[in-house]
């Protein structure tokens, strides 16, 4: 018997920046070649990387000449939470693992290294677009790199970028869960942190600009709208009220951002195979891939 699975990806950009003469930086595309080259040469490939609590792993990577793209399947190891088996009139019993087993859930990517693009799969359970990063940043090896995976913005819908900000509305979820690590200089860590504090595991804010300014400070809110987008793990809901030469407009910040969204057919108790996840991603990647180079003003010449 076959079944429908339908997956949500995500487009980004990957990019870094070093530290150097006591100042950060510009962000540059990161070269996601060398650090391949890397994992291979430190035989990091399947071996077990902690970030925090977390334990992740580098599962497989595959290049496809005839596309130019590089495939990886990051798996998140859980050993909590475990799934029972049932059979047909006998008890339910736990699926019982080794010290060195783990459940794995998994997260799909490709990566093109000319422009720089990610389609990476939107799988809450297992890593985020930021654990992605810890996972870059703790196997890269280099305290004085920062690595950011910022999500390519539609534009198509860029009212967001041109526009007075009246007012921002977020709604949290899973705060118990949210850890400062890294994040301390974050918008959105000043305003989760106390709510975690007082032992919230939801909350909303509501940011307004009041009657006598036009617009919040710009930049700050496009920190904190793109810190929306790489946590959306915490974010249970997301909107801005925006005011341009239209006429105001409340716009879902969830809305705004390049996805996809691919349906594999599978047969009963069947999982998703690397290798068939690769091959209709890229498909998908290449019709695309014209609007998301016109997204970040890229050009193939």
């Amino acid at each position: 018997m076959s079944y429908k699975k339908y997956v949500q990806y995500q487009y980004c950009q990957i990019k870094s920046r070093r530290y150097e003469n006591e100042e950060w930086g510009e962000f540059s595309l990161f070269n996601m070649v060398d650090w391949i080259t890397a994992i291979d040469d430190n035989k990091l490939l399947k071996k077990t990387i902690k970030i925090g609590p977390i334990k992740a792993r580098i599962d497989f990577i595959s290049y496809d000449k005839e596309s130019d793209l590089w495939g990886i399947r990051f798996m998140r190891l859980s050993d909590t939470d475990i799934p029972t088996k049932v059979k047909e009139n006998q008890e339910a019993e736990a699926i019982e693992l080794d010290d060195d087993e783990y459940i794995g859930l998994d997260v799909n990517m490709l990566y093109e290294k000319r422009s720089g693009i990610l389609m990476v799969q939107k799988n809450r359970n297992a890593l985020t677009i930021q654990k992605i990063e810890e996972v870059f940043q703790n196997t890269s090896k280099n305290s004085i790199v920062e690595i950011s995976i910022d999500p390519i913005l539609d534009l198509s819908k860029d009212k967001i970028t041109r526009s007075n900000y009246k007012y921002i509305n977020i709604s949290f979820a899973n705060l118990s869960e949210w850890s400062n690590r890294g994040r301390n200089k974050h918008s959105l860590s000043s305003i989760i942190t106390p709510m975690k504090k007082m032992g919230g595991y939801g909350g909303n804010v509501k940011i307004s600009v009041g009657r006598r300014k036009t617009s919040l400070e710009r930049s700050e809110i496009a920190e904190l709208i793109s810190e929306i987008w790489k946590h959306d793990k915490f974010i249970k809901k997301a909107e801005v009220k925006v005011d341009d030469e239209e006429g105001l407009d409340i716009i879902d910040l969830f809305d705004n951002i390049h996805q996809e969204k691919i349906e594999y057919v599978l047969e009963a108790k069947e999982a998703l195979a690397y290798e068939e996840a690769i091959k209709k991603m890229i498909y998908c990647f290449n019709m695309k891939k014209g609007k998301l180079y016109e997204a970040i003003n890229f050009s193939e010449g």
